[in-house]
């Protein structure tokens, strides 16, 4: 698996989250993320699984966003995406926004 973290200024709620496809999902459509675990941490060092996607649904569209309930709601300081890598070994996404 891939795994991106990062911190924030301070906590936020999520609720919800949207993972949007890249500039060039429509010519390389291996690239589309297999699934996902989403992880949120208060101290960076104890992770809490919000959300676990095994089949996204994502199409190879461009510049598509495709929104995400959290299985588990709450406030967080730190996330973590852990991607689920298809048969390339590779993934990419343009843009990953939370929402509350």
């Amino acid at each position: 698996p891939t795994r991106r973290s990062s911190d924030l200024e301070g906590p936020v709620s999520i609720s919800r989250y949207t993972m949007t496809s890249a500039n060039d999902t429509a010519s390389y459509p291996d690239r589309v993320p297999a699934g996902w675990t989403l992880y949120g941490s208060f101290n960076g060092e104890n992770w809490s699984v919000l959300d676990d996607v095994d089949d996204p649904c994502m199409s190879a569209d461009n510049f598509t966003a495709y929104e995400y309930e959290c299985a588990v709601n709450g406030i967080y300081t730190y996330f973590m995406i852990e991607f689920k890598l298809g048969s390339t070994g590779k993934t990419q996404i343009a843009e990953f926004v939370i929402y509350s």
